[in-house]
């Protein structure tokens, strides 16, 4: 090979270097540009405050404190702890979402979009706000494309309009994203669940079966009506859920209207009461018995499904050994006389 080819080859290596170079930094700068928030990634453990609200007020105020999220109630100005999940995914969607196609950049065409500003009545917008530091990230998260492959969004002092490369999940309400179940207890802390009343009952843990337990004073010719119904109500109990937080006069709370009570005893002997009624056709409960507890003396609305869940009376746990289904017994066939 002469001088010349070696040359030509060496040149022609280095230009193919160059150009693979200089495209993949125009690709990095490009995608850079297309982030929705290119910073956001980098800076998402140094977030002080998440603010999500709309039209009709706020969603979300969250804040961090002692290593978990926290919001205030605004029916009792309390601290309750929210679902860290449902956050950290919000954050990440928000870090990763890319400016996938421009929109109209026209004021008169933000409804169509959903990205009006939400000081406006009739707005279909969620303003996201971001604090870290003393910078704050913002952006209107408006309705979803017709073919649901991504959200609309506008930042915050801008009138070009975007359609993102991904959906942005919101919460429907100010209570979609409190801390679900109620209750911060386990079902294998359990020691025994009483309900009070002529018709209550005891459930005591079994130490002797692994998520195990017995029914206290089951009768000779009683019996479960299925093995795992007492595991299945503790567990139902303890990770009850709900529906919205209310006041005590939402609620009609009144001592007088509880129509169960009951008694849970834990391994570490705390005893936790809860109190379960219903008012205007809807079912609540609250839970007392250990001060200080995010979840003491709060009133829950329950959904029928939940409160029908855990209103269980002795009664529904039980069956009589004699009224299991029997087999019907085989008799012969009388086949009468053989034909003549």
């Amino acid at each position: 090979m002469n001088k010349q080819l070696v040359s030509l080859v060496v040149i022609i290596a280095a230009l193919a270097a160059a150009i693979y170079f200089l495209t993949i930094g125009a690709n990095q700068a490009s995608d850079e540009k297309l982030k929705l928030f290119p910073e956001l990634a980098e800076q998402a453990q140094k977030i002080q405050q998440i603010q999500v609200s709309n039209a009709n007020g706020s969603l979300i105020d969250a804040r961090q404190s002692q290593g978990q999220w926290i919001t205030v109630l605004p029916v009792s100005e309390r601290e309750y702890p929210m679902q860290q999940k449902a956050l950290s995914e919000l954050v990440d969607g928000l870090s990763k979402a890319v400016l996938f196609e421009a929109k109209t950049a026209k004021s008169e065409n933000f409804a169509r979009l959903g990205l009006q500003d939400i000081d406006q009545v009739d707005s279909q917008g969620t303003l996201i706000k971001i604090r870290i530091g003393t910078k704050d990230y913002q952006v209107l998260i408006g309705a979803r494309a017709s073919l649901g492959q991504g959200s609309f969004a506008r930042l915050i002092g801008e009138k070009q309009t975007w359609l993102l490369d991904r959906i942005i999940n919101l919460p429907t309400d100010q209570y979609a994203w409190l801390k679900q179940p109620i209750l911060d207890v386990l079902k294998e802390q359990v020691s025994y669940l009483r309900r009070e009343g002529n018709a209550g009952f005891e459930i005591q843990k079994d130490f002797e079966q692994e998520d195990g337990f017995t029914l206290k004073g089951l009768g000779e010719s009683e019996e479960l009506k299925y093995q795992s119904i007492l595991s299945a109500f503790v567990d139902n109990l303890v990770n009850l859920k709900f529906d919205k937080i209310v006041d005590a006069g939402e609620s009609g709370f009144d001592p007088q209207s509880v129509t169960a009570t009951f008694e849970v005893g834990l391994e570490d002997g705390r005893i936790l009461n809860m109190w379960l009624w219903e008012h205007a056709d809807a079912d609540y409960v609250r839970f007392e018995g250990d001060f200080g507890k995010y979840w003491y003396d709060v009133n829950y609305q329950l959904s029928s499904f939940s409160a029908g869940q855990i209103d269980k009376v002795y009664a529904d746990f039980i069956q009589d050994k004699s009224s299991q289904i029997q087999l019907p017994q085989e008799f012969p066939i009388d086949e009468g006389e053989s034909p003549q």
